[in-house]
């Protein structure tokens, strides 16, 4: 569960984000400095260890409120969900061709020291990643389809979009017990 608790802290700006957003443009820039600063507040040790989630967070958040209130760039305000969720991928899956999936850097931060470089927990962390990186290319592909075929309701986009962030909390719960539960046996 403190592995759950990490994860979710290192998503925070993102959760942020999507709570406060909304349609005016001062709703949105209330999110992206809201959210800024939480990546910085919330994540400080986190950027001082180079977590790839909390740069890649900063890095989107700065390059936002850059592009949004500076120099007033609507198609990235129009694009913004659908830049967020690519984001979010993109961060999943550099990580892991870096080697060092995002998802290894949280956990660490809550298993003993001894359990770090065993094969296991390695190879757990990265099927978690890669599970996270294939919900947020999920996510990203209902982004892209909300905004050019717009038929799907927005209420009907929030909920798949809530159901598919629960299975990868669900999963996220479930897979490293299933792990420990076979490495016992």
């Amino acid at each position: 569960m403190r592995d759950l608790f990490g994860l979710l802290w290192g998503f925070l700006p993102w959760i942020f984000f999507a709570v406060l957003s909304g349609p005016s443009e001062g709703r949105l820039v209330l999110a992206i400095v809201a959210s800024l600063v939480a990546t910085v507040i919330f994540g400080y040790q986190q950027l001082r260890k180079k977590f790839i989630l909390t740069w890649g967070s900063l890095i989107f958040f700065v390059f936002v409120l850059i592009m949004l209130v500076f120099l007033k760039n609507l198609w990235v305000m129009n694009h913004l969900d659908l830049l967020a969720k690519t984001s979010l991928a993109l961060i999943a899956w550099i990580s892991l061709l870096l080697g060092k999936p995002f998802i290894l850097q949280h956990a660490r931060e809550h298993a003993p020291e001894a359990r770090w470089h065993l094969p296991s927990f390695i190879h757990t962390c990265k099927i978690m990643t890669v599970v996270w990186g294939i919900i947020f290319l999920f996510s990203t592909a209902m982004s892209f389809w909300k905004l050019y075929f717009p038929g799907l309701s927005d209420g009907l986009f929030k909920v798949i979009s809530l159901v598919t962030m629960l299975a990868g909390i669900l999963f996220s719960l479930w897979y490293p017990k299933k792990v420990r539960r076979t490495e016992v046996a």
